[in-house]
């Protein structure tokens, strides 16, 4: 014969204790505080909100476990994601600019100048600014001042100081197309001042002093 327990009723089941409410409480206190601070706050740039407002100059890159989300670059507007899943870069599709440092530059007629110049550009794809190379803005940097060293490399000094237009538009047209696997686009190049060695500029004021004497005893 089955002998069937009934389950115990409610008044059957002992009164929890007073004091094992307090121990329980008292562990739980505790191990609260040992948490690392890292644990219960996010670290600086880690994205816990769900969506994230695009300003009308931004677009943005979403990287979903690893992949490019469908459509490419979103924007502008709401952009909503996945906390934890989702990593969302945001690209600023404006035209910027940088400054080629001076840059000590050794002409085809063996004479050294110092030149700086002015590079303005703007990201017209922002997936390729992303995904082609690590930081679009350095490499840009790195690029410009080898290709002003390389392109005034093999001019004269006479043709550095009457063809700064002609040098600009070339030094443009280089760096377009070698950014253009980056999604960049260069809108302008300025040459802003070329400087001569001061011997070199004692010496033309010299010989301009000459000539301004040979043509005043005429």
């Amino acid at each position: 014969m089955l002998n069937f327990q009934t389950a115990p009723q409610e008044e059957d089941i002992p009164p929890k204790s007073p004091v094992l409410l307090s121990m329980f409480k008292n562990v739980a206190v505790r191990a609260a505080q040992n948490v690392p601070q890292e644990r219960i706050q996010p670290a600086a740039g880690e994205q816990r909100e769900v969506n994230k407002v695009i300003q009308e100059y931004e677009r943005a890159v979403t990287f979903r476990l690893g992949k490019i989300t469908k459509g490419g670059a979103s924007g502008p507007g709401v952009c909503f994601h996945i906390p934890c899943i989702d990593e969302v870069m945001v690209v600023d599709m404006r035209t910027l600019s940088f400054a080629v440092p001076p840059l000590e530059v050794l002409t085809k007629d063996s004479v050294t100048v110092r030149v700086d110049a002015v590079v303005y550009f703007r990201i017209s794809c922002p997936v390729a600014s992303v995904c082609n190379v690590e930081d679009v803005h350095q490499s840009s940097r790195l690029l410009a001042q080898t290709t002003l060293r390389n392109i005034l490399g093999t001019k004269s000094l006479n043709d550095i100081l009457a063809e700064r237009e002609e040098i600009s538009q070339a030094m443009q047209c280089s760096l377009d197309l070698a950014t253009h696997p980056w999604g960049v686009v260069v809108e302008r190049v300025e040459i802003k001042d070329v400087r001569l060695p001061a011997n070199l500029q004692r010496a033309m004021a010299a010989e301009a002093e000459a000539l301004e004497k040979r043509r005043r005893r005429r």
